[in-house]
């Protein structure tokens, strides 16, 4: 909440998918003022990151 203190809500690793597919992490709510997308490693050899949207909701219908 101060944008200082992170909270890890969700994460992905050693993902190899790299066409533009779409990932939906679901996870337990959390009241939170600030958003957070850390990447570490690129999934591909080019060494670099591609997003295209990211949406943060307060809820979603189950799958």
């Amino acid at each position: 909440t101060d944008g200082q203190t992170w909270h890890t809500a969700a994460t992905v690793k050693d993902r190899s998918n790299w066409r533009g597919d779409t990932d939906l992490l679901r996870f337990e709510p959390v009241q939170a003022r600030y958003i957070r997308l850390q990447c570490l490693r690129p999934a591909v050899t080019w060494q670099d990151y591609t997003l295209f949207e990211l949406g943060v909701y307060e809820k979603i219908e189950p799958e």
